[in-house]
């Protein structure tokens, strides 16, 4: 469901369907376990930028690293 969530924020900075659909690109790609590139669209290569630049910014949050710390000393 993390595509969701990117989809949920790019809508709310440019909702056109190509950069919506590229910030949600990247996650497809993993969940069938490719990675696309070339992409011909430039809104379509916004969005995955913007994928890349919200996981950066999600993945390096303290509330995260701390929740993720906490599953993995849970499940160890």
């Amino acid at each position: 469901m993390n595509f969701y969530g990117h989809s949920v924020f790019a809508a709310e900075r440019e909702a056109s369907e190509p950069f919506v659909l590229g910030s949600m690109l990247p996650d497809f790609e993993g969940m069938i376990g490719c990675r696309a590139t070339g992409y011909r669209d430039e809104t379509l290569r916004a969005g995955v930028a913007f994928h890349h630049r919200t996981d950066e910014v999600f993945h390096s949050a303290p509330v995260f690293v701390g929740l993720c710390a906490r599953g993995v000393r849970e499940l160890v």
